[in-house]
């Protein structure tokens, strides 16, 4: 599986941004299969006790 970067912010944004576009051939996504899962939270990222910047 491959990944080529498209677009990525500068070393002056304190938080970075990106995309990327998939190089790597198609397969199916099977029920109940994930991709990926997003998570809310600086506690879910960095754990208990972080305080966000």
């Amino acid at each position: 599986m491959g990944v080529r970067p498209v677009w990525v912010s500068g070393p002056e944004v304190p938080d970075g941004v990106g995309a990327h576009r998939f190089t790597g051939g198609s397969r199916p996504l099977h029920r109940g299969e994930r991709m990926f899962t997003f998570v809310v939270g600086y506690d879910v990222l960095h754990g208990p006790g972080y305080e966000a910047p």
